[in-house]
């Protein structure tokens, strides 16, 4: 590494609206308020309206709005093999990775975070041809390497670029826990961040739910349907993001519709980081729930900053962390078939009052110190330049 770090490129395989994205807009913000020169790299896509917002102030840089080329089909079959819920938007572009060195030259880092191990796999390449040391984000646990063959090949790259970054963190717990078992390399927790909200009390809210995601099969949104149905009627259902496969979107809204609930679940896309936060705070609750992911879920940190309790599964990577601090109720269920949708719809009906409501809001305040991106990021410094 060399001796002083001054300029860093934040490496992202694709701009879209994800945690990861977020997170890494926020890191290039308050990294450059401590002296860095600081650039985001996406390799593939185009900036989504939902946040130009928030890019205000970042230098960034898109590779390529498509990604494509002549093997395109065949890195979206491989990358369907080991994410069969993912479309063809999640598709790794194995071209754009190995192009990444040459990218990377026209920025000069002396350093690069990687967000995910696909993109720390570029990370890597850059390693061995501009001498460049890397380190890797992991926002979820490795995938399945059953593939045959092509298992065996993208276990190897994996490790490979995990044991040659300078730094490996883990977004949560179960992400280190899972990386340890299947690489055999420890990992650092690095905590979450969000920005504090000023928080709506309960007696100026409407019995409204918010249920925040990139929405896709593998987060199964009809089992938010069966929720809002075991409510009372005068519980609403915000459902917030983009949807990967538009047959999905349809096959929801027919469902929704054939429930009869048109009248109590609202589609929102689109929105501004203004306008989300805006939802957030004038909603009671938030539900975040996973059946195969262990990452933290973004949007159980945001609803804490706006003083919302959340309703997780244990499943989800930051069950401990709502649990640990009281902000809300950690089911049963690891399965969308187990999961006690009654036992969400009694914690809802029980803390459905201004008491109860406030002792929440409160675990939410304390929780936020422990969440700040000040925090976040000194982690990183530290860990590319040193203690001062």
């Amino acid at each position: 590494m060399k001796s002083e770090v001054k300029n860093i490129v934040i490496l992202l395989r694709i701009f879209w609206t994800a945690a990861a994205q977020k997170i890494a807009i926020e890191e290039a913000k308050v990294l450059k308020t401590k002296g860095f020169k600081v650039t985001i790299i996406f390799l593939r896509g185009k900036v989504p309206y939902e946040y130009k917002e928030i890019l205000n102030g970042v230098d960034y840089y898109i590779a390529s709005e498509t990604g494509n080329s002549l093997l395109s089909p065949v890195y979206d079959y491989i990358t369907r093999l080991f994410r069969p819920d993912r479309s063809t938007e999640s598709r790794v572009d194995f071209n754009m990775i190995k192009r990444f060195p040459k990218i990377a030259k026209k920025f000069e880092p002396d350093y690069v975070i990687c967000h995910d191990q696909y993109s720390g796999l570029a990370g890597y390449y850059n390693l061995k041809k501009n001498g460049i040391p890397y380190c890797v984000i992991m926002h979820e646990r490795p995938p399945d390497f059953e593939v045959p063959i092509l298992g065996t090949i993208a276990k190897m790259y994996e490790k490979k670029t995990l044991k040659n970054a300078h730094k490996v963190y883990s977004m949560t717990e179960s992400i280190a826990k899972s990386v340890e078992e299947v690489h055999g390399i420890e990992t650092e927790v690095l905590n979450y961040a969000v920005t504090a909200q000023e928080f709506i009390p309960f007696k100026e809210k409407n019995d409204s739910i918010i249920a925040v995601s990139m929405w896709d099969r593998g987060r199964y949104p009809e089992i938010y349907l069966k929720i809002i149905s075991a409510l009372p009627l005068s519980f609403t259902l915000f459902m917030v993001g983009n949807w990967r496969e538009k047959s999905l979107l349809e096959e929801f809204q027919r469902k929704m519709t054939s429930m009869g609930l048109d009248e109590r679940v609202t589609l929102l896309s689109g929105l501004t980081e203004t306008e989300l936060i805006s939802i957030y705070r004038k909603s009671k609750f938030s539900l975040r729930f996973s059946f195969d992911e262990v990452g933290g879920g973004m949007s159980v940190f945001e609803s804490v900053s706006c003083g919302v309790p959340v309703v997780v599964n244990r499943k989800l990577g930051s069950a401990n962390f709502v649990e640990s601090n009281g902000l809300g109720a950690v089911i049963r269920g690891g399965s969308p078939e187990d999961l006690d949708i009654r036992g969400i719809a009694e914690f809802i009906t029980q803390v459905n009052n201004e008491t109860e409501y406030r002792k929440l809001q409160d675990n939410c305040r304390k929780a936020l110190a422990n969440l700040s991106w000040e925090k976040h990021v000194e982690t990183l410094v530290t860990d590319m330049v040193g203690k001062k």
